[in-house]
């Protein structure tokens, strides 16, 4: 059985300009206001102190340093404005992953509103293995040489 689209001239990318746009408007303005009450814990309860915060499962099966050991704390220090503190706690963390998580955003953020359209780095296997082994190497280096001073 084929389906038939609600446009049959359309073209797959034009698909989803035809959804509604308050859904997107409203998946958005959820997004946001998980993303504040997120950042509004992170900055005013400090991770290191705090009770309630994600304890790596690894580094306290291992006693090994994971990737994203010191993430939550360097996440801390950024949002009090304490780049170098956050560097220390996890560099990868600062320089590769939330670089990356603000621009998914903005990228959402913007298209959801029409205003601009930044340009979309395109996902290849190549990218997301470069990305991994990256990963991968940092966690082992951590481990070696330890965290910075």
């Amino acid at each position: 059985m084929e389906q038939t689209s609600p446009n049959p001239g359309a073209k797959p990318t034009e698909a989803v300009a035809d959804r509604p746009r308050g859904s997107g408007r409203r998946s958005l303005a959820v997004l946001t206001a998980f993303l504040c009450a997120g950042l509004l814990v992170f900055y005013f309860f400090d991770p290191s102190t705090s009770q309630g915060f994600w304890v790596c499962p690894f580094h306290r099966l291992t006693g090994w340093y994971c990737p994203g050991c010191g993430g939550q704390r360097a996440l801390h220090e950024l949002l009090h404005g304490h780049f170098a503190a956050a560097l220390r706690l996890n560099p990868f963390a600062v320089l590769v992953f939330l670089p990356l998580a603000v621009y998914a955003c903005a990228v959402y953020a913007l298209r959801v509103l029409g205003v601009v359209r930044l340009p979309a780095f395109p996902v290849k296997m190549g990218t997301v293995a470069v990305l991994l082994a990256a990963t991968i190497l940092f966690g082992i280096a951590r481990n070696v040489w330890g965290p910075l001073p």
